[in-house]
């Protein structure tokens, strides 16, 4: 076993084999018992192990001393047996007892003295056991060195006690045939459990044509299919380590596994059973074995016809020789006959004749012979004459020579390597034979099974509700999902360059299941098919496999390094670099396809270069930087997949230059780098033909502007500033996070005066960015992203000049007059931007710049005992002017920087999801291992890291502020301490970025889209019943309306009925209905509560986070509904839904708070304590219509962007105070103002000729609501004094005029459906006709409940004066029903309708929620009972 080593692999073709392998296994178990008293007996002096294989000093030291004490304790022991034997001897001797007891023990069998000593010494030797003195060297480094865990492998025929099968038309060496030749066992095996039902013998079965590394011959093909199929039974049978580390770890160990699945098949057919370890399951029984069968079958059919064709193109050959040589012996004759002078040239193989060399015709002829012969010999050889052969000998196309190879190299890649055993071998031809279908069925039922997976996959995403997003779902298989079968096959399709390309379609379908099925790809070995394939030329499939790999790198981490050893990242740039001209083309599908992959492909990089150096390195010596540039040069598409592919393109950009010197200073001067290159071109190509002087660096920066540098030559931050304008938040965001990589660390390039310049030219327009993104954007995310830049980017790389920068600003705030103003820099700038972070509307958002603030002034007020006693001062002078901790949101909404969830909005996926919950195969380095100072570069030798501080001087490990430990350390060194510990704190704590995590996850996300035909089994599923569920009522409630008609202009508006009651929260400040649902939706203060008025009851409840609420909305109300809610501040909040998922009987548990999907400053300076915010929304445009109450100017925000895309001038004196739409694509809008002018604005004008109607009739009362018909040139207006006037577009005087309609009027509504108004002031609400006509009148003091009037009866004797009157405090009409709801100022909560006219039918009434059924059958449950996410 010494001599052998380990690990080694045993056969053991023989009977009772298993005594053999149970042997080697007990030794197994003493060499680890003695190896470990080794280590023991090393520990004891002194050694650390285990010894480093390079440090060969210490090894020989500690050998040499374990040696020496091993060999004194043999001495010893030696010593003590002697001195025992002896004594015993002696003993036995005095007793006259020797004899006896020698021949006892001699009659007994066993052994003498001499066979003991015999044995130990074997002991000794061979590792020995407990308590043995000697000890055997090998083992000695075995146990020194670092422990590695080799298992041996033995393969037996038989059991302990078994004996060989004894049939004499069984081989020999059956087993071992079985597991050399496994294709020629299973066709003898085939050929002889089923006598009589073919004509093929024992003896043609050797003669089968064809290598095992030809697939295109039957023994080749069926070899292909034998590997496919007992992989597949070792993929259905074996747990995945095993499978693992027996199938895909080593090529030889993996065949031979293969095979002995097939020797225990055939031998136990025998009655006898193999056995192995280590262990596997039984696979005998296996119903794939049957798919094998069917394949020889179909082989062995055709067998006799290959042979006879084989033996006629043997005869046909054999002919034509004889001919030759026929034909020769004649010519020779007839040459014999002519004069001996004549001569004919000969044509040499080896090229033309010299003068002189002459030959005779026969000797001419017989040398063509020759040559003919040794053409065909070569043929026989190669398999094929004129083939191209690839490894192994294998005769293949010329892209399968990549991956061909794996025939060869046997399990890693899917190949038999012990397979042999062919007929024909080499000197058959492919005539006639009919290749196996069995890989393409396999592709097909892969195909049904992946259609089936997604059917079941889409449905379990579909019914888990709104609130559980695709991200979060897919990371796990559902357990309606079974393991494909398939998978083995479909790798080893991956081998034929027929299948290829449609394998890895399947393929990349089968992972965009989630990443379960990733790791299922993983488990089963796709790794080395994919790595190979990265060598491949063909075009066909580039597209394809960037999208697998960019698959595999989304989860799987580990992949990384492998692609920058073996330099496969280089196939992603190519094909970037290749597809640049696509940027250009108009849009088309092809231009979508090169986009989608172009952003597989910088995704790819950017994982790759995520803190690695070495692949930064790489990836810009191969001009990544450049290509990117490029990218962001070209014009925007407009497309998802152009914002998809910028995103990455930003994202791969920051890992390059993150901690990247040479990058980042040819990002900041590559219109320099341009400039320079021509210049040198120019002086090369001079007419005297001396290469000129390169300019100076003071010249190419003079230049700089006024040579533009050509059409791409922009430096990086003008391309990343330009993007941090584009219309899609994620790209905006990706540019932050560029900006931020960039800028950071920006100063340490170097104090060249030059480098100075162009670096502060930089910082100062970044700065600027980020300042106004800070104010301006309305993207939580992007916001977000600004704030971890400015903490983690600009102010952690001066952690003294943000501390002082930013007490000086809280110093100008608070007022202190001894202080001087703050200087107009950008460090200043930006510190007032994060502190206006600080109250954002988002959590998020205020989170992170709040814990930033922290970190900047806990570091200020720590470095410096005068800055922290005046911080003191200020925050007990003015404790509300600090957004410090104390101001910092609830912790219950409080998590973990690495746990925070971004922000699902309306322009991103609504699978968004936090990117913790992204899926990994290993665990990433944590942010606080992370380096964040620059790296030494060999191009730039003036760039220096940031010494390290002395161990006494720094933070411990724990990351805890250095005032907190007990030691007391220099001043110097003690604010050096502060600053390091705040620079680490908020780069890899507070002001780490997830944004690339988050973005990653796109490429594990499910996505439904690559699959046709997916619904057809949604047929039961709640998202399918609700949809059809929602499309009927809303058909119910449009033939309602439709049939009420003007019908609703003549009824009674006056029955009321209560719903319910806000209770204590104040006064409601908005109200609406849902056109859909019973829903009522409240706003009183800062909270929404929702009702349900059909059942009575309150369903929903819960604090939207504003100060006062000021609008309400529904976004998408017929469909999935998102609530809008606008605070007095200017704030905008949109939440996922307005009431949650469970029934009102469940509301006494609480009701839980909908998920917050954006929030952003719709008006930044609005006035918070004024209900002043006037908003429209205009469903069809998805645009939000803004305007403070004090603001002369309309803004329009695009919610699907996020963006502000319009600020229309309005001049309205006295401030906006209320907005409308014309309901069609919003580019026609009203504004009321407080000075009583109405003005109706084009958005498509420009501002001199915006303005296209200009009333003023209201005036100087203040319009209190504006109105636009959809579809029609009519406005409709009301003014405090109580007039509503109708305007026509057309004309310049209102048409028609409501005069002191209502006193006090606060409020007026246009019904949707019918020819209906309603007025509300404090005292009442009415309703009118078209025709002025009051049909209803409703006050607030009449119709007060029951209950709060028995209680004012009840207390009349103890309560002296009445309690005030109840006032009307807010109204609203719903959109199809003729329904009012109205809302008084003690919370009370009550509807209006028509009474029903006697004797006529019934009018459209709250019963059309119900479905249109019989009366006597139940209703549906409402759809907030069974709201799902659909994605339909």
């Amino acid at each position: 076993m010494s001599w052998i080593g380990t690990p080694t692999v045993f056969v053991w073709d023989c009977s009772h084999a298993m005594n053999i392998v149970k042997a080697f296994e007990r030794n197994s178990k003493l060499r680890e018992a003695e190896i470990t008293r080794i280590r023991l007996q090393a520990e004891s002096i002194g050694a650390k192990l285990p010894i480093s294989r390079s440090d060969v000093d210490t090894l020989a030291l500690v050998t040499s001393r374990l040696m020496t004490l091993f060999a004194s304790q043999a001495q010893a022991q030696a010593a003590a047996q002697a001195a025992t034997s002896a004594t015993t001897s002696a003993t036995l001797g005095a007793t006259g007892h020797q004899g006896l007891q020698a021949a006892s023990h001699s009659s007994q069998g066993g052994p003498s003295q001499q066979q003991q000593q015999q044995q130990q010494q074997q002991q000794n030797l061979a590792g020995g056991g407990p308590g043995v003195g000697a000890i055997n060297p090998a083992l000695v480094n075995l146990a020194l060195l670092p422990p590695i865990h080799h298992e041996d492998i033995h393969f037996a025929a038989t059991r302990h006690d078994e004996q060989l099968p004894t049939n004499p038309e069984l081989p020999a060496d059956l087993f071992t045939s079985c597991l050399t030749t496994p294709i020629k066992v299973a066709l003898r095996f085939w050929v002889t459990r089923n006598p009589g039902t073919s004509k093929v013998t024992l003896d043609m079965c050797d003669k089968l044509p064809g290598s095992v590394k030809d697939r295109q011959t039957p023994i080749g093909e069926l070899n292909w299919i034998f590997t496919s199929i007992t992989d597949t039974i070792a993929w259905s049978t074996l747990p995945r380590e095993q499978f693992r580390k027996l199938f895909r770890q080593d090529v030889v160990v993996a065949s031979l596994y293969r095979n002995y699945m097939l020797a225990d098949r055939v031998m136990r057919f025998y009655g006898v059973h193999p056995q192995c370890r280590p262990e596997i399951p039984a696979t005998h029984k296996h119903p794939l074995w049957d798919s094998l069968d069917l394949e020889i079958d179909m082989c062995l059919q055709q067998l006799p016809r290959l042979l006879k064709e084989e033996e006629r193109r043997k005869s046909r050959e054999e002919r034509a020789k004889r001919s030759e040589r026929d034909r020769v012996a004649r010519m020779s004759k007839r040459e014999a006959l002519q004069p001996q002078q004549q001569r004919y040239p000969m044509a040499a193989a080896g090229g033309a004749t010299g003068a002189g060399n002459s030959a005779t015709y026969s000797e001419f002829l017989s040398a063509q012979s020759t040559r003919l012969d040794i053409v065909g010999t070569f043929a026989s050889v190669t398999g094929r004459q004129g083939s191209r052969v690839g490894l192994g000998g294998a005769a293949e196309s010329e892209d399968e020579g990549s991956s061909s190879g794996s025939d060869s190299d046997g399990a890693g890649e899917g190949g038999n390597s012990l397979a042999g055993g062919g007929g024909g071998g080499g000197e058959w031809k492919a005539t006639g034979y009919i290749s196996s279908s069995y890989f393409s069925n396999q592709l097909y039922a892969f195909e049904v099974w992946l259609q089936h997976a997604a059917t079941e996959v889409s449905q379990f995403v579909a019914d888990q509700g709104p609130d559980h997003t695709p991200r979060s779902l897919s990371t796990a298989r559902p357990g309606t999902v079974e393991v494909p079968d398939e998978l083995p096959a479909v790798l080893q399709v991956l081998l034929s360059n027929h299948y290829r390309l449609r394998a890895l379609i399947l393929l990349y379908r089968f992972m965009n299941l989630g990443p379960w099925a990733v790791d299922l790809a993983m488990a089963v070995g796709i790794h080395p098919y994919m790595s190979k394939l990265l060598g491949s030329t063909t075009m066909e499939i580039r597209e394809i496999l960037i999208l697998v790999w960019a698959r595999l790198s989304a989860v799987d981490m580990a992949l990384q390094p492998e692609l920058l050893k073996s330099d496969g990242f280089e196939y992603f740039v190519t094909y970037l670099a290749n597809n640049i001209h696509m940027q250009t083309e108009a849009v088309s599908e092809k231009v979508r396809l090169s986009d989608t992959v172009s952003a597989a492909s910088a995704f790819t990089l950017a994982m790759l270069c995520r803190d690695t150096a070495a692949a930064q390195q790489a990836c810009f010596d191969e001009r990544v930087l450049d290509y990117f540039l490029v990218y962001l040069q070209r014009p925007d598409n407009g497309t998802e997949e152009r914002a998809c592919l910028r995103t990455w393109v930003l994202l791969c950009l920051a890992e390059l230059w993150k901690g990247h010197a040479n990058a980042k200073w040819m990002a900041v001067t590559y219109k320099l780098c341009v400039i320079a290159s021509k210049r040198e071109d120019q002086a090369a190509n001079q007419a005297n033909g001396q290469r000129g002087g390169a300019p100076s660096f003071e010249e190419l920066l003079a230049s700089n502007a006024d040579d533009d540098g050509g059409e791409d030559a922009r430096n990086a931050q003008d391309l990343v500033i330009q993007m941090a304008f584009h219309r899609s938040a994620v790209v905006r965001a990706a540019a932050v996070y560029a900006m931020g990589t960039l800028v950071s660390d920006l100063a340490q390039l170097g104090d060249d005066p030059g480098v100075v310049t162009i670096v502060r030219l930089a910082e100062r327009q970044i700065h600027a960015v980020l300042a106004q993104l800070a104010a301006s954007d309305g993207s939580a995310m992007v916001r977000r992203e600004v704030a971890q830049a400015i903490g983690g980017a600009v102010l952690a790389s001066d952690m003294a000049g943000a501390g002082a920068a930013m007490a000086r600003v809280v110093a100008e705030d608070v007022g202190d007059a001894r202080r001087p103003a703050a200087a107009a820099d950008m460090q200043g700038l930006l510190v007032r931007a994060l502190l206006r972070l600080t109250t954002d509307p988002h959590p998020d958002v205020a989170l992170v710049a709040r814990e930033a603030v922290d970190v900047v002034m806990q570091v200020h007020c720590g470095s410096s005992a005068e800055a922290g006693a005046d911080l003191a001062r200020q925050m007990l002078l003015h404790p509300q002017r600090l957004p410090l901790a104390e101001s910092a949101p609830q912790r219950q909404t409080v998590v973990l920087p690495s746990q925070r969830q971004s922000m699902a909005l309306p322009s991103q996926r609504q699978s968004m999801i936090s990117p913790s919950q992204l899926p990994q195969r290993q665990s990433v380095v944590s942010p606080s291992q992370r380096q964040p100072a620059i790296q030494q570069s060999h191009r730039h030798s003036m760039i220096q890291q940031s010494p390290r501080q002395p161990a006494a001087q720094q933070p411990p490990a724990s990351a805890q502020p250095p005032q907190q430990h007990s030691a007391a350390p220099a001043p110097a060194a003690l604010a050096d301490a502060w600053r390091a510990w705040g620079r680490r704190e908020l780069r890899d704590g507070v002001c780490a970025s997830t944004l690339v995590d988050w973005a990653g996850a796109h490429f594990t996300e499910f996505d439904i889209s690559l699959f046709a035909n997916v619904s057809g089994r949604l047929q039961g599923s709640a998202a399918l019943v609700e949809s059809r569920e929602r499309t009927r009522r809303l058909a119910r409630m449009e033939a309602g309306a439709r049939a009420m008609g003007s019908g609703a202009a003549h009824m009674k508006w006056t029955d009321v009925t209560p719903v319910g009651s806000t209770g204590s929260a104040g006064a409601a400040s908005a109200a609406l209905l849902h056109p859909l649902e019973p829903h009522a939706v409240v706003a009183s203060r800062g909270s929404v509560a929702v009702f349900d008025w059909e059942v009575q009851a309150q369903v929903g409840a819960f604090d939207t986070g504003a100060a006062q609420i000021a609008a309400l909305h529904l976004i998408n109300p017929l469909g999935q509904a998102r609530l809008l809610v606008g605070g007095a501040d200017g704030s905008v909040r949109i939440f996922a839904s307005h009431a949650p998922d469970f029934a009102p009987p469940l509301a006494a548990a609480g009701f839980p708070r909908p998920r917050l999907l954006a929030a952003f400053a719709a008006v930044p300076w609005a006035a918070p304590t004024s209900c002043g915010l006037a908003t429209a929304w205009n469903q069809r445009a998805g645009v939000l219509l803004a305007a403070a109450a004090a603001d002369r100017a309309v803004r329009v925000w695009d919610v699907a962007s996020e963006l502000c895309i319009e600020e229309v001038a309005v001049a309205a004196l006295g401030g906006v105070t209320c907005l409308s739409h014309d309901g069609g694509m919003g580019n026609l809008f009203a504004a009321g103002s407080a000075a009583g002018v109405v003005r109706v604005v084009d958005r498509r004008l420009d501002a001199r000729r915006a303005v296209v109607a200009n009333w003023r009739e209201h005036e100087p009362a203040a319009v209190r609501s504006v109105h636009m018909r959809a579809g029609l040139l009519e406005v409709v207006s009301a003014s405090a004094a109580g007039d509503v006037k109708y305007w026509d577009l057309r004309h310049r005087p209102s048409v028609f005029t409501l005069h002191d309609a209502h006193a006090g009027l606060d409020r007026m509504i246009v019904h949707e459906s019918a020819p209906v108004l309603l007025t509300a002031s404090a005292a009442s609400v009415k309703v009118w006709n078209q025709r002025g006509v009051n049909i209803g009148a409703v006050t607030a003091a009449k119709h007060a409940h029951a209950s709060h009037a028995s209680s004012y009866m009840r207390s009349l004797a103890s309560t002296p004066a009445p309690p005030p009157a109840p006032a009307v405090a807010v109204a609203a009409l719903h959109a199809f029903l003729p329904i009012a709801l109205m809302v008084t100022d003690d919370g009370r909560v009550s509807y209006i309708q028509p009474k029903k006219p006697v004797g006529s039918a019934a009018a459209a009434t709250p019963s059309s929620f119900a479905p249109a059924a019989s009366a006597s059958a139940p209703r549906t449950p409402s759809l907030a009972s069974s709201r799902a996410n659909s994605m339909l």
